[in-house]
């Protein structure tokens, strides 16, 4: 789905009648509800995650699709649509638990300060790497089982 997709289910399981309660209900401003539905601007991540509450969704779902929305490399957009059909599915992690992670990953606690556009496309770029470490399961294996 796509962020005005998803404000339009919002607003219609909640039965919220305008934009501007929206707004309110998400915590954003009149404005940001603007620029999703006028200039094809995609949810941030925690509005992301208030919407999955409230369609009870699973908040990565609602996630990745967001991600899938704001990619413009074809190789991060297709490593998201992967993580989200996993979501889908319910394979989470693809198996990560009976997986050892790669050497090279790096802890999940890292928290990344990034200034640009361009070193933020630069980290989305590195953390969608990093993520296909870890999901693929090794050659032969079935969700890193034998």
């Amino acid at each position: 789905m796509k962020t005005n997709e998803y404000l339009d289910a919002v607003k219609s399981i909640h039965s919220i009648e305008s934009d501007y309660r929206l707004a309110k209900v998400l915590g954003v401003t009149c404005s940001a509800i603007s620029n999703y539905r006028n200039r094809g601007t995609v949810m941030d991540a925690t509005t992301a995650l208030r919407v999955a509450e409230l369609l009870n969704k699973p908040p990565l779902a609602v996630i990745a699709d967001t991600e899938i929305e704001r990619a413009r490399r074809p190789e991060v957009k297709k490593t998201w649509m992967r993580y989200a059909l996993g979501v889908a599915l319910g394979i989470t992690g693809f198996g990560m638990a009976s997986a050892p992670a790669p050497a090279d990953a790096r802890p999940a606690s890292a928290v990344y300060y990034v200034k640009s556009g361009r070193q933020k496309k630069q980290a989305l770029g590195l953390m969608a790497d990093s993520l296909m470490k870890i999901i693929t399961p090794p050659p032969g294996t079935c969700q890193g089982r034998p």
